[in-house]
């Protein structure tokens, strides 16, 4: 019996031995399985926490660009995803956008460069020049490279530009503009020196020998945004006008509830053309910078009237939104000029669809001494029979309406008469980061 049970006690030490080495290699397979499984969670952790990072970045740089931002601001982390632990700009540089999650941290430069001489006159609607006289666009340069390399933007258009030639007429760039700086060696290229005839359309041809790449056709203008410096929206407009502009408004309701232009004679069944230029030269002179007028504005007598003393520059703005422009009287604006129309308001709802009944009403009610009839068109909005050359730009945007300069021109354009700041361009600069 004794043999027995010392025979029974070797096999379980034998067993037990055996079932703790197994136990030992087990446990040191399950370490290397649960480290790898540890060091893959770790590195899913380090990817979300970068691609929340690169998100982070990615609304940084949007909500800048939402906001036409001139800078990084110190509260984007507000206006971003509340998983982000930093959202800044760097202490070493101002450019530089840092996204920080746990301990992941990205960062990339963001370039600010402002949208400057994109051109003298900016046209959404389509644009007819007639000259009868020497016309001169001096265009604002924009550097578009170094040694000296400008571009000189007359005109910008969306639709179409055509220049009628008159008895000694022309249209000229001026090259070198007269206020070019010290390194400038010449224009990009070739600008427009035109004693003919000639269009240039949508599709973008320009025909042999008259309009240069200073007349540029760009699809993707926004006058709106390049003027005011903010994008154009209904709530945009309403802020501008209420806390940015004195508005006048030339649209009255009468007695019996029908909407009356002030400036309407009801004896002639037309205009006086006195109201709309009065009104702003009493706004201008009582030392308004920025004056919005709804409805149409017709100048005829007085003329308006607004000049800096010599040597200065004090930035105006002149709007007239919804009505047409007609201009029949030597008038003079240091400032900048927009022209904003939505072109529904002219149609008459009882008639077919683009019906432009109302806009030529409004051109039959000019004075009988303003004789437009060979200007005017089923789309004419704007009209400059007479000089009108705001030095701080024309700005026309009315979508498929028509403006026309007749006469003569010396548009000496300088941004600086525009008292809204240029909106500026917010991009990635290539290379800061990782580029695919």
């Amino acid at each position: 019996m004794m043999r027995l049970k010392q025979n029974g006690a070797v096999t379980l030490l034998l067993v037990s031995i055996l079932l703790i080495g197994v136990l030992i290699v087990s446990l040191g397979s399950f370490k290397t399985t649960f480290y790898q499984i540890k060091r893959a969670q770790n590195e899913v952790q380090a990817r979300k926490d970068h691609w929340i990072a690169e998100g982070g970045l990615e609304c940084g740089l949007s909500v800048m660009i939402e906001n036409s931002s001139t800078a990084i601001p110190s509260d984007l982390l507000d206006s971003c995803s509340n998983k982000l632990s930093s959202l800044d700009k760097s202490s070493d540089n101002a450019n530089i956008l840092v996204s920080t999650v746990n301990r992941t941290s990205i960062n990339k430069e963001i370039l600010f460069s402002n949208d400057s001489g994109l051109g003298a006159i900016q046209a959404i609607s389509a644009l007819e020049i007639i000259s009868e006289d020497i016309m001169d666009v001096d265009p604002e340069l924009s550097e578009t490279g170094s040694n000296g390399v400008y571009e000189c933007v007359a005109v910008r258009f969306f639709d179409s530009v055509t220049h009628t030639k008159g008895t000694g007429g022309s249209l000229t760039t001026v090259s070198p503009p007269e206020n070019a700086p010290s390194d400038f060696s010449g224009c990009k290229e070739a600008v427009t020196d035109l004693s003919e005839s000639a269009t240039i359309t949508a599709s973008g041809s320009n025909p042999s020998g008259a309009f240069k790449s200073d007349y540029v056709h760009d699809t993707n203008l926004n006058g709106f945004e390049n003027y005011f410096g903010v994008r154009k929206t209904t709530d945009n407009i309403n802020a501008l006008k209420s806390n940015e502009y004195e508005v006048i408004n030339l649209l009255e309701t009468d007695s019996h509830g029908n909407t009356v232009h002030v400036d309407f004679d009801s004896n002639t069944n037309k205009y006086v053309g006195k109201e709309c230029s009065t009104r702003i030269n009493d706004a201008f002179s009582a030392g308004k910078t920025n004056v919005w007028v709804v409805g149409d504005c017709v100048v005829w007598h007085p003329a308006i009237n607004i000049v800096d003393s010599a040597g200065t520059i004090t930035p105006r703005s002149l709007v007239v939104e919804n009505g047409i422009f007609a201009n029949g009287n030597a008038s003079v604006f240091d400032g900048a000029f927009y022209h904003l129309n939505d072109m529904s308001v002219f149609e008459d709802i009882s008639g077919a669809e683009n019906n432009t009944d109302l806009l030529a009403d409004s051109w039959d009610k000019l004075p009988a001494t303003m004789d437009y009839s060979s200007l005017v068109k089923e789309n004419s909005t704007y009209i400059a029979n007479a000089s009108f050359f705001p030095k701080g730009g024309i700005f026309l945007d009315s979508i498929g309406g028509l403006s026309t300069i007749k006469g003569s021109m010396n548009l000496d354009y300088r941004g600086d008469y525009n008292p809204h700041d240029e909106p500026v361009e917010i991009q990635w600069k290539k290379g800061s980061w990782s580029d695919f």
